[in-house]
């Protein structure tokens, strides 16, 4: 019975770890389509970069007591991960219909100088004119 709840605890904790890598790839997704790799220099954890942050790593006992059970302890830090998860899901929602809409305004421009483009090249009332007088004059015979 302690093998099997061993292993189902493991088996959790597995599947959290693979949610908070892909959360992580995601951030790192989203930070190099957005800002390129200069931004990825620009990342911050708490105020600190991440190699920073990970090498000077303290327990935050208030947030996770180490009283508390492991179990409640990682719904708890995955709390956070599904947070910020759907943070990143409003992010990307939000900068995909930016795109729709700067690639709409776009359209909208480049039809707008199609036409004004075609209007430059129409004749004028003038030139209209005049093209209607020598036609009329060459079935005139002259």
């Amino acid at each position: 019975m302690c093998v099997v709840m061993v292993s189902h605890r493991s088996d959790d904790l597995a599947k959290s770890c693979t949610v908070t890598e892909q959360v992580v790839s995601k951030i790192k997704r989203q930070v190099g389509e957005t800002g390129g790799p200069a931004a990825m220099g620009q990342l911050k954890v708490d105020g600190q970069s991440p190699e920073v942050y990970l090498t000077r790593f303290k327990w935050d006992e208030a947030k996770f007591p180490t009283r508390r059970p492991l179990r409640e302890t990682v719904d708890k830090i995955m709390e956070v991960v599904g947070r910020i998860e759907d943070d990143l899901k409003v992010r990307d929602v939000s900068r995909a219909r930016w795109h729709r809409h700067t690639k709409s305004q776009h359209a909208n421009r480049r039809s707008a100088v199609a036409a004004l483009q075609a209007a430059a090249r129409a004749p004028t009332p003038q030139q209209q004119a005049n093209c209607a007088q020598r036609l009329e004059s060459a079935q005139r015979g002259g």
